[in-house]
């Protein structure tokens, strides 16, 4: 049976566990799911030789970017934001493969778009860790300029929280809280700003989904501002690092080239490959599929699927619906 697991500290507010364990079950998926709390990174290396059943993990505070020397490889995002919320595990011959994935990027873009009105033009991150640089990451892809509030030594385009002032609120409403501030047990805790300036235009955005309201968004609410958690933000992440871990990591599904066979010979669609290799690529996975056109080495063809829809014939004859759920 699988394993997949969160790697972190503490994980006494962890989502994924539930996730999913709730998504394994519901979708009768042969894996399991636990969590690993290590109190130093050093015991990474622990985890992976005393589970090898283990064949992905997602990573969470303090970790997202500790983790990163102990991984043979990166994709884009996780290069360029230097932070890892995914770890696809390959084992070999030659011994066990890391790659590491951000995932985070995902979750904030989709849940984020559908809230953002005219006037948020610019936005105050609270908070300069592993998750921050996710929301920059999408930031600058949405053309919202930003500054962040850090307690650390300052870098570009950071300022201290003592700097926040009515100007810059004023400036600034899409106002994000990037920081574990606010989380259960401590959820009488927030980030120190003056809510007194917030209104009606602002949008408080809280990574933090346990508890559903916390002292951040209520403080924001009270002044009549929009304010959302981070639990779809939570689930989106989930949802993508699973299909990373899937779409490259599952040795058991039919060869590449069986997936454009499906769509270009058996669908009946007429854009059915146009639409199966926009699939892939939209979702990174284009280097994970060979297109087939002559119908090669393909499945039987007395299986042919006659339905028109394409999306619901790979549905159909391959029962692959977990993973293609949301496309």
């Amino acid at each position: 049976m699988k394993r997949y697991g969160l790697l972190g500290y503490p994980l006494t507010h962890s989502f994924s566990k539930r996730y999913f364990t709730e998504k394994f079950e519901t979708e009768n998926i042969e894996s399991t799911y636990q969590n690993f709390e290590i109190d130093s990174i050093t015991k990474f290396p622990e985890i992976l030789e005393n589970n090898p059943e283990i064949i992905g993990l997602n990573v969470t505070i303090p970790y997202k970017e500790q983790v990163i020397p102990y991984l043979d490889e990166l994709n884009d995002s996780a290069r360029e934001i230097k932070a890892v919320n995914t770890i696809r595990v390959t084992r070999t011959e030659s011994g066990v493969h890391l790659k590491g994935f951000n995932t985070d990027t995902f979750g904030f873009e989709s849940t984020l778009t559908p809230l953002l009105k005219e006037q948020h033009k610019k936005a105050l991150i609270l908070g300069t860790g592993g998750a921050s640089k996710a929301l920059k990451y999408v930031l600058n892809k949405l053309g919202i300029d930003y500054v962040s509030a850090s307690i650390e030594e300052l870098k570009e385009k950071e300022i201290r929280y003592e700097d926040i002032d009515e100007k810059m609120i004023a400036e600034r409403l899409l106002i994000i809280n990037a920081t574990p501030l606010g989380t259960y047990p401590k959820v009488d805790t927030f980030p120190n700003i003056p809510y007194e300036f917030i209104g009606k235009d602002h949008l408080l955005f809280d990574l933090v989904y346990n508890p559903e309201v916390t002292q951040f968004m209520a403080k924001g609410m009270a002044n009549g501002a929009v304010a959302k958690n981070g639990y779809d933000i939570a689930a989106g992440t989930s949802k993508q690092s699973l299909r990373n871990l899937e779409f490259e990591g599952v040795s058991t599904w039919p060869k590449p080239k069986y997936f454009l066979c499906a769509w270009a010979t058996f669908c009946r669609s007429p854009s059915a490959e146009a639409v199966f290799t926009g699939l892939v690529k939209n979702n990174g996975l284009a280097k994970q599929f060979e297109i087939d056109s002559a119908g090669t080495n393909c499945l039987p063809r007395r299986t042919t699927c006659r339905q028109k829809n394409a999306v619901a014939c790979l549905k159909t004859r391959f029962q692959f619906n977990q993973y293609f759920a949301s496309f």
